[in-house]
């Protein structure tokens, strides 16, 4: 039961988390940027300030108090609200009372009475009821938890949706916008005005990694670059991932012609910017660019550099709201949890087995409902998310769901942009030639949605749970968003596949053959909207923030320095190889602290020297541009092993054994597999008491039972 319970949990945690991300962010407050101006350096030639336009994954947001003061997570304290993933505002309160409640559900055999005793804790829990607005709330999210126990207990579908969508209202609250596309008047989406040289610290000076400049680093580790480019130059422009598009639009309006280039702004004396829009961040872009058009202004952009960005949309999108999953999606809730919440093979084999303690309809039903509820009530109400749904697919899901009453404000907002966005090509063209806007896309591809299940091992990321969907593997991608959304016009056939011969033969007699990219001959950048403007990396996943090297490059091109591929043929390709050095700077970051803790310790001279040499080979690979990805991440085990040997060194261990590993530690993965193997082939994608007896039985008597206890009457 405990391990149901915690199945459960976890559907819903994946449920409220589905939604698509890029490579994470920052945050700030504002500024007075008349104090500035006298610091503020004068552009020329082609050097232009630089916006980042954030990603949904970079979005931050403050909580304020009742004094409308920022509540602050600053280090060593603590306070009462937290982000989960960036995206969803949960309350920290509500999800302890929540895993509180689990585990003593779960503790030993769940018996009626128990569930009943639980219910009525919650039910009447002052915290749970202030938190969620009114003691109705509170019974209501009671309720939904008896349903769930009810539907495992009696094998009865007992969810009901009405209530469900109210637990999603409660849960989601801080992100839900009103009908003017405005979130509570609590919230307050950290404003950027001011560049990164100013953003927030600690008041001892020291950055904090929850917010300012040390969460800007945290998330987009881009110091050494922007030291040499000058952190004065670099702005960033947040925004709340829900909201209309008109607002977002507006506020990039104004960051751009009113604190950077507003007379008294940062740069006066410039006249442009230069855009770095980052996955969802580029829906954002083409809404500001149409803005300028309709008005016939000038949009004031030289440049935009487009990392992962999302300019038609992601399937991911579509299939969630249209519950759309891929044809074996069955099995894989009964044999891939590991890969689809990310956890370890042995939990994933628990959670294997517990999933069969539902009824197969059940199951399937209840992550249909939670993703319904979740998109009727949030994603469904916020034009910012709908504009991430492709153009091919806007009509069908347009008609089922947007049509209905009360979202008459989406459907004006969302009919526009999706008409607009028809012309992408035709547009960037014209403002290219209107007003000299230079596009430019970085992207990552050759991987199915998810990163795929076979690739996932390669790929390193926490989004394979959208394999499961239905688009999965009918795309090449960077796991989140397809490549012809992120280098628009872009061929391509599937991801592990290759071009026919017939398709590469007439390549080479045009004369297109070069643009064809050379780990896998997946995509053709040849029919891109700009094919020298394009630079991909081959089973890049979407948060490609471990990637120096995507990241060196869009700061090049943002400035100037790089202008085509043709520049840069033997120091940043149009095909290269992806990287995730996450492991190679963790070992880095230890090593040097252990150099360090040597210092005037002769005895450790050997070890310190063999460290220095790891650390030049580390820094070689960390200073290329030519990726390497198995080379890479051979080293990077390799240097992981180092440290461990420099650390037992230190300490006066033996470096030549290691110690004994548990019964468990040795065989416990081969126990649990051999266990899901043995469970799956007797029940394939069936609850037990789908087939057994037994089940059907207990099914039976608990269903008689339920009717006799007067509290559980009330599910």
């Amino acid at each position: 039961m405990k391990k149901f319970l915690a199945v459960l949990l976890c559907m819903v945690m994946i449920a409220m988390t589905v939604i698509p991300c890029a490579f994470a962010g920052q945050d700030e407050t504002n500024f007075d940027t008349a104090s500035s101006v006298e610091q503020a350096l004068k552009m020329s030639g082609d050097e232009y300030p630089i916006v980042f336009v954030t990603g949904i994954g970079q979005t931050f947001s403050y909580y304020l108090d009742d004094a409308s003061e920022k509540v602050m997570y600053l280090h060593g304290e603590e306070h009462h609200f937290s982000t989960m993933a960036n995206l969803f505002l949960l309350d920290t309160e509500i999800t302890t009372i929540l895993g509180d409640a689990f585990e003593e559900i779960g503790n030993g055999d769940m018996t009626s009475t128990e569930a009943a005793r639980v219910l009525n804790q919650l039910k009447n829990n002052k915290i749970l009821m202030d938190n969620f607005g009114t003691k109705e709330d509170a019974a209501n999210f009671a309720l939904v938890i008896g349903q769930m126990v009810k539907t495992l207990l009696t094998g009865e579908y007992s969810i009901n949706y009405d209530n469900l969508c109210q637990l999603a209202r409660n849960l989601l609250k801080d992100n839900i916008i009103d009908e003017n596309g405005k979130l509570p008047d609590y919230i307050l989406p950290a404003v950027n005005e001011c560049p990164v040289s100013e953003f927030d610290v600690l008041p001892n000076g020291q950055e904090a990694t929850s917010f300012g400049k040390g969460r800007f680093y945290r998330d987009v580790p881009c110091r050494e670059i922007l030291q040499e480019i000058g952190e004065d130059k670099v702005f960033c422009y947040n925004y709340a991932p829900f909201g209309n598009l008109s607002t977002i639009s507006e506020g990039l309006d104004h960051l751009i012609n009113d604190v950077i280039l507003g007379e008294d702004g940062y740069f006066p004396d410039a006249d442009k910017v230069v855009l770095v829009p980052m996955s969802m961040g580029a829906a954002m872009v083409s809404q500001y660019l149409y803005n300028c058009e309709q008005a016939g202004k000038d949009p004031h952009i030289a440049r935009v550099v487009s990392v992962v960005g999302c300019w038609n949309g992601s399937d991911i999108m579509a299939d969630l709201i249209e519950k759309k999953y891929i044809e074996n999606s069955k099995d894989l809730f009964y044999t891939n949890w590991d890969l689809i919440t990310g956890n370890n093979s042995t939990t994933g084999t628990v959670l294997d087995v517990a999933m069969h303690l539902f009824h197969h309809e059940n199951l399937s039903r209840l992550i249909t409902d939670v993703l319904s509820a979740i998109c009727d009530e949030l994603v469904l109400k916020s034009p910012s998310m709908l504009a991430l749904i492709p153009c091919d697919r806007y009509d069908a899901i347009r008609e089922a769901y947007l049509t209905r009453p009360g979202y008459e404000n989406v459907l004006k907002e969302l009919d526009q942009y999706h008409q607009v966005q028809l012309h992408l090509e035709e547009r960037m063209k014209k403002l290219n030639e209107q007003y000299g806007i230079e596009f430019y896309f970085i992207s990552g591809y050759g991987l199915d949605l998810g990163g795929g299940y076979e690739t996932y091992n390669t790929s390193r990321d926490n989004y394979s749970f959208f394999g499961f969907l239905n688009s999965a593997n009918k795309v090449n991608s960077d796991e989140i968003i397809p490549i012809q959304s992120t280098a628009p016009g872009t061929s391509y056939v599937l991801a592990g596949e290759k071009f026919s011969d017939e398709y590469i033969a007439q390549a080479k007699a045009n004369g297109t053959y070069k643009y064809i990219d050379t780990y896998s001959q997946s995509i053709d950048v040849s029919t891109c909207y700009y094919p020298d403007h394009v630079w991909t990396f081959y089973q890049q996943v979407h948060q490609l923030d471990n990637n120096n090297t995507a990241l060196k490059l869009a700061f090049k091109i943002a400035t100037g320095e790089i202008t085509s591929v043709n520049d840069c043929k033997d120091t940043f390709p149009q095909f290269n190889d992806s990287r995730d050095l996450r492991g190679i700077n963790g070992s880095v970051d230890s090593i040097k602290k252990m150099i360090a803790s040597c210092e005037g310790k002769p005895e450790f001279d050997e070890i310190v020297a063999e460290a220095n040499t790891y650390l030049e080979k580390a820094q070689t690979i960390i200073d290329s541009t030519i990726n390497h990805r198995d080379d890479e991440e051979a080293f990077a085990k390799e240097l992981s092993e180092f440290a461990s040997k420099f650390s037992k060194t230190i300490k006066g261990e033996a470096t030549d054994t290691a110690s004994e590993p548990s019964f468990w530690d040795k065989n416990g993965e081969s126990i649990m597999n051999a266990i899901d193997e043995i469970v799956y082939k007797v029940f394939g994608h069936w609850g037990f008491a789908d087939v057994t007896i037994t089940g059907k039985l207990f099914n039976m008597w608990m269903k008689v039972l339920w009717q006799f206890i007067p509290v559980l009457n009330l599910v």
